[in-house]
């Protein structure tokens, strides 16, 4: 969904990524940097950052509350 300029991407449990309170999608100037905060803020990688088959560099990390 796009809200504004604001990309929501909304999706069911999948193979690679379980059935989870929630999953979010942020979209952000630095994924390096983002990701380096979060992990040091404590939340858990579960994707290093990574270019995929398009244009978006993307990672991944759960916080306590279990949203990834």
């Amino acid at each position: 969904m796009r809200i504004d300029e604001s990309v929501l991407m909304v999706t069911d449990a999948t193979e690679g990524w379980p059935e989870m309170p929630a999953h979010v999608h942020v979209y952000v100037a630095d994924v390096d940097a983002t990701s380096a905060r979060a992990l040091e803020a404590g939340a858990i990688g579960m994707q290093e950052p990574v270019q995929k088959d398009d244009a978006d560099k993307r990672g991944g990390f759960q916080d306590d509350g279990g949203t990834a």
